[in-house]
């Protein structure tokens, strides 16, 4: 198999808000998804 492209990576984190805008600020990468809290 030979992969050209990775679409995105997700896993999960302790302080959402705080991820979110590290990987703003510093990666310059927008956030596309949000998965809601799992119950």
């Amino acid at each position: 198999m030979k992969i050209m492209k990775v679409d995105s990576v997700t896993f999960p984190v302790k302080d959402y808000a705080k991820s979110a805008k590290w990987y703003s600020d510093t990666l310059g990468l927008p956030e596309i998804w949000r998965m809601e809290e799992r119950r």
